[in-house]
């Protein structure tokens, strides 16, 4: 059983079942779609068969046909998605310029055509700086973390070329500096350990002080 509220909202539906429709030409054009919740003008106009699709805002997932299982919430939200499915966009026109990939998560930012497994929260220019919680303090063995000059995020396994600083502390992974280089232990049969066994064998010689002796004056 399906729900529609508002004109031609479901307006096609023909076998599909347990959608909700609120909203003018929300899911008009669905035939067997199944499971899918569309709130606004417009949303999920074009769905047919998708399923399991959930669409919050005037025109999100309007262009939508077969892609299923997205959630888009938010004005334009996914809006030239056709058949991409498990997308996430959040925010006004977030992922709108997805069109057929699949498992991407868009948080305040329009995505880029093409995109597919990418993962873009907010907008150039608009945010400058960011803050994550949960890293701080915690220590890992692992790569190390580069960042391009369009924000995107890379793991490097070796440390950048001529990017080992001075002030390298000491048990950071890679990194060696004046403050992190420990002075190196001598070894057994070392030439460094054997001078320093040489000192401690020789016996303190005792130097004897010279008397003083009157001479007599020649006349």
């Amino acid at each position: 059983m399906s729900t529609a509220t508002g004109s031609y909202a479901l307006h096609s539906n023909s076998t599909g079942f347990e959608n909700t429709a609120t909203g003018a030409n929300a899911l008009t054009e669905n035939t067997t779609g199944q499971g899918n919740a569309a709130t606004g003008y417009a949303t999920l106009q074009k769905s047919t068969t998708a399923y399991h699709n959930s669409a919050f805002g005037t025109f999100a997932l309007f262009r939508d046909t077969t892609g299923s299982e997205n959630t888009a919430a938010g004005f334009e939200a996914l809006e030239a998605d056709t058949t991409g499915s498990s997308n996430i966009a959040v925010g006004s026109g977030a992922g709108r310029n997805l069109t057929t990939g699949s498992n991407n998560i868009e948080i305040a930012n329009s995505g880029v055509v093409g995109d597919s497994g990418a993962i873009r929260i907010g907008r150039e220019g608009a945010q400058t700086t960011a803050f994550m919680a949960g890293i701080f303090p915690t220590h890992l063995t692992g790569c190390f973390v580069q960042v391009t000059s369009e924000g995107q995020l890379g793991c490097n396994p070796t440390a950048p070329e001529g990017k080992e600083g001075k002030e390298g502390k000491e048990g950071a992974p890679g990194v060696e500096g004046k403050k992190g280089k420990l002075a190196p232990k001598a070894r057994k049969g070392s030439r460094v350990n054997e001078e320093n066994r040489a000192k401690k064998d020789l016996p303190a010689r005792k130097v004897k002080k010279a008397k003083k002796v009157k001479c007599p004056l020649k006349v």
